[in-house]
């Protein structure tokens, strides 16, 4: 995708993922150390000690959900790489948007220095089938429903329905009432290895877990089609598999989870799926249901940006046996951020000699906002700055540092809170600079801001600083969020997301009372310093 996006550009791989077992015997993906590690060889890639010859675009393209924190490994090691002129550009994460609220963001993503992009639908068809579920004589849905695949019905099937409940080749003594979600192979056989839903479509609930290992191993257990209930992710999202995959259709829940049931009961439940079908897309130029959104545990606004990120065409490094191009599809929150890699690599190109952190304020203060014709605003929480828009950062005269202001949370009428943001004439000639801002929610907005100076001058090449100050007019009972804007007279505004969160009145943290049993200690495995702090509170009601 990067190759696609600056195909000039010279790509440098250091993995940073691969199976690894720890302590207690489990396996994991990926690890901190390693990406920390992956980081550190990017800003000195032949290992001298000197960081001239550093990586100027940084592909973080993993992602550790609800991890959002400030002050992380990941986010320090973030840090030190955009102190050493490398832009790392990470996904927001695919675990949906939370609001102005805490909780889906994801590391490295959350770190205050990354780049983080999320991911919009830019298709202009998808697919659809015609869908008739019956259990007995009774009908359960007869409408068309979303393909998930990108591999069609062809002209149509015909189709038993099978469930993934009772004994299986996985855990022979599972109860004949329990259902599994189908991530593991063996629940796709009996216990005597037979596979239970060969020519069949297989029914799985829509759960969060992977739907390409539910997938895979439905095809490898010869099912004929997969039947998911209760997702929300979108048409054609699943990769392209050019050796052929499954038909993957999307159920409504409640048809799902009675189809489950007769299932269980010992009813036959069979489907009839039409021909495929191109439709319009409804969901062109949203943000992805699955993009994370909200604010890091710092407050901030996350994502910075969003980019395409749905059924994005792409080479496939698999090949094919006879050694001719392969294809393939990519969706997530890593794939927007590749094409936000490339783009930040094409500008670093226009823009020679700007900074990580200008090159990151170039992309997010140009950014078109996202708006739809009679429908309420796109929050910044779900939307950050708003589209990757690479023309007019090309061209863009003016850089803040943050690209984002995070001003904590609001605790009533009154509250208050300043950030400070540094602003630098990168044109060629002097700018008078003005200053406003844009809430999300429409009507009266439920703070004030006020700029300290007002309007500011700078000559080229000139920076300085501008304090905002927030203030809460009156009870926040959602938060608030929107755009503070610095408009240069005579060239594109620059736009910086902001977010407030809400604190009860008189609400405490709920870590507290930290204190160490000694003012000085060394480490040690022998004697230990005690760490003492209180977790949590009890709340009566």
């Amino acid at each position: 995708i990067v190759a696609r996006s600056a195909p000039g550009a010279r790509i440098v791989p250091f993995r940073v993922l691969g199976w690894h077992e720890t302590e207690d015997g489990a396996v994991v993906l990926g690890r901190s150390d390693t990406l920390v590690a992956g980081l550190e060889r990017a800003v000195d890639p032949n290992g001298d000690g000197l960081s001239l010859d550093h990586v100027d675009i940084v592909l973080a393209p993993v992602v550790e959900p609800f991890a959002a924190f400030s002050d992380s490994p990941e986010a320090r090691a973030v840090t030190g790489a955009t102190d050493l002129g490398a832009l790392v550009v990470a996904p927001s994460g695919n675990d949906g948007d939370s609001g102005i609220g805490f909780g889906t963001v994801a590391a490295p993503g959350g770190a205050a220095d990354a780049l983080s992009v999320g991911a919009i639908d830019t298709r202009q068809t998808v697919f659809e089938t015609p869908t008739r579920l019956a259990a007995g004589s009774d009908v359960l849905l007869d409408e068309p429903a979303r393909l998930l695949s990108v591999v069609g019905t062809g002209s149509g099937l015909s189709l038993g329905v099978a469930g993934l409940h009772g004994p299986s080749l996985a855990d022979p003594g599972r109860d004949v009432a329990v259902g599994v979600g189908g991530l593991v192979l063996g629940d796709y056989f009996d216990s005597a290895g037979v596979s239970r839903v060969a020519g069949r479509a297989v029914l799985v609930p829509g759960d969060g877990t992977s739907l390409a290992r539910k997938t895979a191993n439905a095809k490898a257990a010869g099912a004929a089609a997969l039947l998911v209930y209760g997702t929300a992710l979108p048409a054609g999202v699943l990769d392209l598999d050019v050796a052929g995959a499954l038909p993957v259709v999307a159920l409504p829940a409640e048809t799902g989870r009675e189809a489950a049931e007769r299932l269980r009961n010992g009813d036959q439940v069979t489907i009839s799926l039409g021909a495929s079908r191109p439709i319009d897309n409804g969901a062109t130029g949203r943000v992805a249901a699955f993009s994370s959104g909200g604010l890091a545990f710092d407050g901030r606004v996350t994502p910075d940006v969003v980019a395409p990120g749905v059924g994005l065409a792409t080479d496939d490094v698999r090949g094919t046996k006879d050694a001719s191009a392969a294809y393939a599809t990519a969706t997530g929150t890593s794939a927007a951020a590749a094409v936000t890699a490339g783009a930040a690599a094409l500008l670093a190109q226009a823009r020679p000699g700007r900074s990580a952190a200008e090159l990151k304020s170039l992309l997010v203060g140009s950014a078109s906002r996202l708006e739809r014709s009679g429908e309420p605003p796109v929050p910044v929480t779900t939307q950050g700055a708003g589209l990757l828009d690479l023309a007019p950062a090309v061209a863009a005269e003016l850089a803040v540092e943050p690209a984002t202001l995070a001003f904590g949370r609001a605790d009533g009428p009154g509250w208050t809170s300043t950030r400070t943001v540094r602003l630098r004439n990168l044109s060629s000639r002097p700018l008078e600079i003005g200053f406003g801002f844009a809430p999300d929610q429409p009507g009266e907005p439920p703070v004030e801001f006020a700029a300290e100076p007002a309007k500011m001058s700078l000559a080229p090449g000139e920076s300085d600083s501008v304090t905002f100050t927030v203030t809460a007019t009156r009870e926040l009972t959602g938060g608030a969020s929107g755009t503070l804007v610095a408009s240069p007279e005579g060239a594109r505004a620059v736009r910086m997301p902001w977010a407030i969160g809400v604190r009860k009145n008189g609400s405490t943290g709920l870590v507290g009372s930290v204190g160490l049993s000694h003012w000085e200690f060394e480490p040690s495995r022998s004697a230990p310093a005690v760490l003492a702090f209180r977790a949590g509170r009890v709340v009566s009601g």
